[in-house]
């Protein structure tokens, strides 16, 4: 615009707009780290759950081995597994009176007395983001994105298929609207 008056508007506009833009891009990158948090939360709750469900594999095989019943803490570890499945998913196969539980792809969660444990740690290839890993003692494996089941992989499925999408959208209409303003 020529006249300063059109000119003020205009800059007053655009600056409205921005503000606009940052809001949001502040209510996303707040979300990402909502979810970031609550798979960190997911984490530890499933290590827990998972080191239960060790020690009654333990428990049980002490006991079916002095020819006891252990009717009770098998009641309690098929409620645990079961909780650990709400958050993960779960492959469990029964060996010698103990339950194997593996994640994903068959990566082992529980194996007889003995769990991995999930940790959450930042992506290597976006440090804002959460990866989750398998720490099997001697060795890491990401598997991000083998989570697919439970609690954790719709969270991982809403950061991926609503989360991001929405982040690059938002980026690519605020270049869009810069460029037509400059």
């Amino acid at each position: 615009p020529g006249d300063d008056a059109s000119r003020q508007l205009l800059l007053s506009d655009a600056q409205a707009l921005s503000n606009r833009f940052n809001s949001i891009s502040s209510q996303l990158t707040q979300q990402n780290a909502n979810v970031n948090g609550n798979l960190a939360d997911m984490a530890d709750q499933v290590n827990k759950l998972a080191a239960t469900v060790a020690q009654l594999n333990q428990k049980i095989s002490e006991i079916s081995n002095a020819g006891g019943q252990p009717n009770d803490l098998l009641d309690a570890r098929n409620e645990t597994v079961h909780q650990l499945s709400t958050f993960t998913g779960a492959q469990v196969i029964e060996r010698n009176g103990s339950l194997d539980i593996y994640l994903g792809s068959g990566q082992p969660r529980v194996m007889g007395s003995t769990a991995s444990k999930l940790e959450v740690v930042p992506s290597k290839t976006d440090p804002s983001r959460s990866a989750i890993q398998l720490n099997r003692g001697s060795s890491t494996i990401d598997i991000t994105s083998v989570v697919t089941g439970g609690e954790m992989g719709g969270l991982l499925r809403y950061r991926s298929t609503v989360l991001d999408p929405a982040m690059n959208e938002l980026g690519r209409v605020a270049l869009v609207v810069a460029d037509q303003m400059n």
